[in-house]
């Protein structure tokens, strides 16, 4: 907190309030933009997206998968076969000539149950990469696969308008092969490579929303837990697809017992894998869905699920026995 003190005094700042936006409704602040888009092509804004847009949110979708470890071990063998998969199903054969983003980091969930909040606050410390030596924090509120999209901004926070750092926020849907969520996150970046999280009085300073102001003196000293700690080595690329109508960002991680493990590559990942590929919606996230693209991205899903059967998320514990391909499950059916 002396350290965030220290560089807001230096940048000149003093004030380390800020207000949420949303003082209008929006639809008034959409009509202002004045973007149009085809209801044939485009689906309507929601609501939430609506919301989300007006707090400087972008709009996103992720598609995941987990795979079984013995795929990447060991990993300078396996993740270039791995990468020739996705870009036959994907029709992206840029990410075999690119070597893509690398980095390592540790990464902690930290509990916040003793500052009386459930949402996940984590740390994330970057060893290599074009990121090392440096910290960034994200807060994010997620729903549960029955509620409803716009439940994530009852409870989202956004950073400290005031702190001379660059911070970014999305709203996307999370989509599993067995189900989806919707999330609102803001994240940090730039923070001191040791930045810690030492007590709840701190989260106010990076989300002057974290605590009300009368129960701040109360929880200022109390020091959150840690949830979980793991050790994370990952290899992004980035680009468009559909004749560059698209952004799209893929990303391989990788979890090992140590972060010189996950520098090294030489030993079996731990648990389980995960790949996914996130893409925006019309106007660099801040626009109306495209259908023709969802509908693509839905059929490359199925593609990639086929493809990879054994992973982990199958079968789908709602209905267990189903068989994993039937299109009852919504995520291939994002916008009916």
């Amino acid at each position: 907190a002396v350290l965030l003190l220290a560089t807001a005094e230096l940048m000149g700042v003093s004030d380390f309030s800020t207000k949420l936006t949303t003082s209008y409704t929006p639809d008034e602040h959409m009509d202002k933009k004045a973007v149009k888009y085809d209801p044939v092509e485009y689906i309507p804004l929601s609501k939430a997206d609506k919301l989300a847009l007006v707090e400087g949110a972008t709009l996103s979708k992720e598609y995941q998968i987990k795979m079984q470890n013995f795929r990447f071990y060991p990993r300078e063998n396996n993740v270039r076969h791995f990468l020739e998969q996705i870009s036959a199903i994907y029709g992206i054969p840029e990410i075999l000539d690119d070597p893509g983003k690398e980095s390592t980091r540790g990464q902690w969930t930290m509990d916040l149950r003793p500052c009386e909040k459930t949402r996940n606050f984590r740390i994330r410390r970057y060893y290599t990469g074009e990121m090392a030596h440096t910290t960034t924090v994200d807060i994010k509120a997620s729903s549960t696969d029955e509620q409803p999209d716009d439940v994530v901004q009852q409870s989202f926070f956004l950073a400290n308008s005031s702190l001379p750092l660059r911070t970014a926020q999305k709203f996307e849907e999370d989509i599993h092969p067995c189900h989806k969520r919707w999330s609102m996150e803001t994240r940090i970046y730039g923070l001191p490579f040791d930045y810690w999280l030492d007590d709840c009085g701190q989260c106010n300073i990076l989300f002057p929303h974290c605590q009300p102001k009368e129960s701040l003196d109360e929880y200022s000293h109390v020091s959150p837990g840690i949830f979980l700690e793991t050790w994370w080595w990952e290899l992004e690329h980035h680009g468009t697809m559909f004749d560059g109508s698209v952004r799209y960002k893929t990303a391989l991680t990788l979890i090992y017992k140590s972060i010189d493990d996950a520098i090294a590559g030489v030993v079996r990942p731990k648990g389980y894998s995960e790949w996914s590929i996130r893409i925006w919606s019309a106007d660099e996230g801040k626009g109306a869905w495209n259908r023709d693209v969802l509908q693509k991205m839905d059929k490359n899903y199925r593609a990639l699920l086929i493809k990879f059967s054994d992973t982990p998320d199958f079968p789908c514990k709602e209905q267990p026995g189903e068989t994993p391909f039937e299109p009852r499950d919504f995520a291939f059916h994002p916008f009916e």
